[in-house]
């Protein structure tokens, strides 16, 4: 069974093909010529709003607008019309597809699974292999490259660290080296040799430091011992200087001691003296009082002695109350 679209040109067949006819047959326009229509509309002035006619102007852009629009819209309907039934077709078309698709889905998603099995297993192999390679080759690179950063590493090292790393070096082999052996042993005998040089080198610049040190050392000895019998030199100065200095205190004391026993005797003796004299000048004038006494006596009475005396006639004795 067969419809027939004649808006399209088509026969669609019944669970089954559609025949299309080109695109260009189909009367979307109802015979209007659009590219026409537009460039006539195109032609419409631009809109002044302050012009005269401005009414004019509508009334011409509402007619085109409407003409046009009558036009654009035949288009968009013709477009469903022709449209809706190849849509409906192709629905139809989705469905079959889908309930064939989950029939042999199933199956071909499990050999899918199974070839990604088997080829992620040889992958792993081949990885496997891979990596072997990379290891060997980097265990060799490693090795050469280990032999060849000797020198480097030996600078700036002492005598008996170079000698550590001679004695650490191994040499190469067909087992160790493989394919690169030759390389590896020339690689090998260069940096012994160049290690056994600088081994050399070192030995002369240890030994010409020690010949240094050694010279530092007595040098430092002996301003240490000529520093030490400075300072003994100048304790003993400092000794005698002291023990002078105290003897001179002493002797200066052992004067001053002596001054002043020189003038305490002589203020003794001095006051000895007056001590001397007062006791000759008071035996002078008990002498004297006697005699007076003696004298007023022979002239009178006791009485008259004692009058004397009160009226202090008597030198060198006076009456006091």
């Amino acid at each position: 069974m067969t419809k027939k679209n004649e808006a399209i040109d088509a026969e669609i067949v019944e669970d089954g093909a559609i025949v299309l006819r080109p695109v260009s047959n189909i009367m979307f326009t109802d015979g209007v010529d659009l590219k026409a229509l537009a460039k006539k509309y195109r032609k419409l002035p631009e809109i002044d709003l302050e012009a005269e006619n401005l009414g004019d102007v509508y009334q011409e852009y509402l007619k085109g607008y409407r003409v046009t629009a009558k036009a654009f819209n035949l288009v968009e309907k013709m477009r469903k019309q022709v449209k809706d039934p190849v849509l409906q077709y192709g629905k139809k078309i989705d469905a079959t597809a889908k309930e064939l698709k989950a029939i042999i889905e199933p199956t071909r998603d499990r050999l899918l699974a199974g070839k990604k099995l088997i080829e992620d297993e040889e992958e792993r192999k081949q990885q496997l292999v891979i990596n072997a390679e990379l290891d060997r080759q980097k265990r060799i690179d490693d090795f050469i490259s280990n032999l060849n950063s000797l020198p480097m590493r030996a600078i700036g090292k002492s005598s008996s660290e170079i000698q550590a790393l001679l004695n650490g070096i191994v040499s190469p082999t067909a087992v160790t080296c493989e394919e690169r052996v030759t390389e590896a042993v020339a690689i090998w005998q260069n940096s012994q040799k160049a290690l056994e040089g600088m081994l050399e080198t070192a030995i002369k610049a240890e030994n010409a430091d020690k010949l240094q040190e050694e010279a530092e050392a007595k040098r430092v000895e002996y301003e240490a011992e000529a520093e030490a019998k400075r300072v003994a030199e100048r304790e003993a100065f400092e000794k005698e200087k002291a023990e002078f200095e105290a003897e001179k205190r002493e002797l200066a004391e052992a004067q001053a001691m002596k001054k002043a026993e020189e003038a305490e005797e002589e203020m003794l003796a001095k006051e000895l003296g007056e001590v001397e004299q007062v006791v000759d000048n008071i035996e002078d004038v008990r002498t004297q009082v006697a005699n007076d006494i003696r004298r007023h006596f022979m002239l009178g009475s006791i009485e008259a002695v004692i009058i004397a005396v009160m009226d202090n006639k008597i030198d060198n004795l006076r009456w006091s109350i």
